[in-house]
């Protein structure tokens, strides 16, 4: 990036925050990033605590008690999972808040 796109590029960055209507957007863009966040990490303990639930009974129903190896590589694949969706609903709102500071 050469010296005139920097300042260009710093000056639209002032020039957007010091309008008041821009500011109160981004601040709720900010506010709904936080608030996705929230929720998913809500639902993605929710969707864990169903998963242990669903796997104690299984192992219970199949007779294996303490298959730990099985347990901690299906935990693996679920925290990757999570991981992922988590990712692509933070990255959604790193777009929308970009495009409001282009």
């Amino acid at each position: 990036m050469n010296t005139s796109m920097m300042r260009e590029y710093i000056a639209k960055s002032y020039k957007f925050e010091a309008d008041p209507e821009n500011m109160e957007l981004l601040n709720e863009l900010k506010q709904l990033k936080m608030e996705i966040q929230k929720q998913l990490l809500r639902e993605a303990k929710h969707d864990q605590n169903i998963v242990q639930e669903n796997l104690v009974d299984y192992l219970e129903s199949t007779g294996v008690d303490d298959n730990m190896e099985y347990i901690h590589t299906y935990h693996l694949e679920l925290l990757k999972e999570m991981e992922k969706r988590l990712s692509n609903e933070l990255e959604a709102v790193r777009y929308a808040i970009q495009k409001c500071t282009e």
